[in-house]
């Protein structure tokens, strides 16, 4: 019966998270959105060596690129915050 326990009281704190109004939820969760998105960028211009080949019209560094997809994952990112 432990586990029914652990799933009844996890489903009461999602609950209770759905319930909040709107304007109380903290910054936290969107920082952590996009302090993920500076770390992926990150990784990216250091792997950017062993992709290279798999580069089609796009130099490794593309300034361009990489905005592009920063600007769909950050809208992407936050509602799930």
């Amino acid at each position: 019966m432990g586990d029914a326990d652990d799933v009844a009281e996890r489903l009461r704190a999602v609950v209770q998270r759905w319930r909040a109004p709107p304007g109380s939820t903290s910054r936290g969760p969107s920082q952590l959105a996009l302090a993920g998105v500076a770390i992926g960028i990150g990784a990216a211009l250091g792997l950017t060596r062993l992709m290279t080949n798999l580069l089609f019209g796009v130099t490794a560094h593309d300034p361009l690129a990489f905005v592009a997809v920063a600007s769909l994952l950050i809208p992407v990112a936050l509602p799930a915050c």
